[in-house]
């Protein structure tokens, strides 16, 4: 599944971005008031930036590590997230260590408004949370709304490591890396077994198929976007394994600030990066066949 998130915004066109950035410093505004005195915030289409249906109130729920803000009608769905996404601030702090400890997550009224306040035009029909560039989660609530409550607690633990790791992304990092670090925090503790969370990826290695690279960023977003996330995950946890949990924050930390991709797997791994490729293939041979 494909998730947006601030790297994955580089180079994204701007058709309404006046109205999403108004959006969101209202947004912004709002984390300034107590509990249920959210601001009146207007809807807008894409097109133009014209008036679009009457304005809906915002209302919010929060605890001290997360805001949800969300319209009348949107209770339910807002209180399956909040305890979930508050359970997830902690299992990202225990792995990620120290940042803002807090999440804002919106959820629209409808895919037009979700539209606005990310400025996407692409198929979100399969996108069940995104991260926006500003360290918001936005929830699809037509796609989020389905999922068992282990998928809302993955979702949910996967966007918000990349809201606590956002200071650290940057142009630099891999997007396999920084998929495969959320994907990690997301499973870290899951008790499912390995062939259940990568089916897809499984299916084609029990036929002989194993990855002959490591996941390229369009395939994030394309036909085979499950088994990249999947095989992200996994060069995830073969490091951890090989080195512990420790070391892949550290590689995350020296890629994303520029360090040689290469002598840094050297130093932390004891691997180059085409050997880091092979010790997965097995990794992924081992674990899924």
């Amino acid at each position: 599944m494909r998730r947006w998130t601030a790297i994955d915004r580089a180079g994204a066109g701007s058709v309404s971005r006046a109205v999403a950035m108004v959006v969101l410093v209202l947004l912004t505004l709002s984390l300034t008031v107590p509990p249920g005195s959210a601001p009146v915030l207007a809807r807008k289409r894409l097109v133009g930036g014209s008036p679009g249906p009457a304005p809906l109130p915002w209302i919010d729920r929060g605890t001290d590590t997360v805001l949800i803000l969300g319209h009348p009608g949107s209770e339910r769905l807002m209180g399956r997230i909040l305890w979930p996404a508050t359970g997830a601030v902690q299992v990202v702090t225990d792995v990620w260590g120290d940042w803002a400890r807090h999440v804002t997550i919106i959820v629209p009224a409808d895919q037009d408004e979700l539209r606005a306040l990310i400025d996407e035009d692409g198929d979100l029909t399969h996108v069940a949370a995104l991260t926006d560039p500003s360290g918001r989660v936005v929830v699809n609530p037509d796609v989020f709304g389905g999922l068992s409550p282990a998928g809302r607690q993955v979702v949910l633990t996967h966007e918000i490591t990349h809201v606590a790791a956002r200071g650290t992304t940057s142009d630099l990092t891999p997007f396999w890396l920084a998929e495969g670090l959320a994907e990690y925090v997301a499973h870290r503790d899951s008790p499912t077994r390995d062939r259940s969370i990568a089916k897809e990826l499984a299916d084609e290695v029990r036929m002989g198929r194993l990855p002959a690279r490591l996941p390229a960023r369009h395939e994030f977003a394309g036909e085979r976007q499950a088994q990249a996330y999947q095989g992200a995950w996994l060069v995830c946890r073969f490091m951890v394994e090989r080195a512990g949990e420790e070391t892949l924050l550290r590689i995350y930390r020296r890629v994303s600030a520029g360090a040689d991709t290469d002598r840094v797997f050297r130093e932390e791994l004891g691997l180059t990066g085409e050997h880091l490729v092979e010790h997965w293939r097995e990794y992924v041979e081992r674990r899924l066949g």
